[in-house]
């Protein structure tokens, strides 16, 4: 991570690392009958049903909602509704870019990607 909570010497950053160290998962596949992948490590992300998911994705979308604000400052592209520009939505886990034309939309998507 460039911006934000990082680095080995931040406890914040350990403690999802270490309930989720030494896992091992597996995939169903339900076209194969249901039979399941071969085992292997988790090393990203937290455990599903975690109670700390939660928490990690509200520290994580922030970080995203900050990097694309400076991204995206003063960019004169987006739909224009009660007066504020938008050109772009943080909704659960999805991003959507904005714009009334093609040429703004790709040039929003280049930024964001770039952030």
């Amino acid at each position: 991570m460039r911006h934000g909570v990082s680095g080995e010497d931040c406890e914040f950053v350990r403690i999802p690392e270490n309930l989720s160290s030494e896992t091992l998962s597996a995939v169903r596949n339900l076209e194969s009958m249901g039979n399941i992948t071969a085992w292997f490590e988790t090393v990203v992300g937290v455990l599903r049903s975690c109670i700390l998911s939660p928490l990690v994705f509200n520290v994580f979308i922030e970080e995203v909602e900050v990097v694309l604000a400076r991204a995206l400052k003063n960019l004169d592209i987006g739909v224009v509704i009660s007066g504020h520009r938008l050109n772009n939505l943080l909704f659960a886990d999805d991003i959507a870019a904005i714009s009334d034309n093609n040429e703004g939309l790709k040039t929003v998507c280049e930024r964001e990607r770039k952030s």
